[in-house]
């Protein structure tokens, strides 16, 4: 009986066996290429180039300056198509040429920049230094001049705090919506 067992659990495996060769050589004849595994984290994660310092510009149709990024490092991630940032820095111009500078601790890019995830200490600050909105967590969107965040918000100027719940910011306008569990805390001259 032990031997009839041993012989029926070599046959299924020879007939498993059998299939995945078909279906592999089937794969092969109509693709014409091997087919491929599913890769290992390291592969998956594999780095295609690594900038240190990187610093780029993008410029108006007037040719100003409308935004800078730079960082003290970056890594660029082949498969995904994503970049990550250690220290990264957004200067971002608007329309009246004041500048809103914003760094955290970290960074992550979805491909061409258009969309930026900061992230860690985020800190948003106008050139004067009057103005600055810090939070955890922040997608920043450097062509629209746009960001939001929906994690805990805490601006402070020079007539008080304000914290708050998420927000939206429209950097080119000067102009920050709170949008919820607004709270604060103002100094009246």
């Amino acid at each position: 009986m032990k031997a009839s067992s041993a012989r029926t659990l070599s046959l299924l495996l020879a007939c498993i066996g059998a299939v995945l060769a078909i279906a592999l050589i089937t794969v092969f004849w109509e693709t014409g290429s091997a087919p491929t595994l599913p890769l290992g984290r390291e592969e998956v994660d594999r780095i295609d180039y690594y900038l240190v310092q990187p610093k780029a510009r993008q410029f108006d149709q007037q040719g100003k300056v409308q935004h800078q990024l730079g960082a003290e490092h970056y890594e660029h991630y082949e498969r995904a198509d994503v970049g990550q940032f250690r220290k990264p820095v957004v200067i971002s111009r608007g329309e009246d040429r004041q500048s809103w500078i914003t760094t955290a601790n970290a960074g992550r890019s979805e491909a061409n920049n258009s969309r930026i995830e900061l992230i860690g200490d985020v800190r948003i600050v106008d050139n004067t230094g009057a103005t600055e909105l810090r939070a955890a967590r922040l997608w920043l969107y450097p062509r629209r001049e746009y960001a939001e965040t929906d994690s805990a918000v805490t601006l402070t100027t020079p007539q008080g705090v304000t914290l708050a719940r998420g927000m939206e910011g429209y950097l080119n306008e000067d102009r920050i919506v709170l949008l919820s569990n607004v709270r604060g805390r103002y100094e009246l001259d």
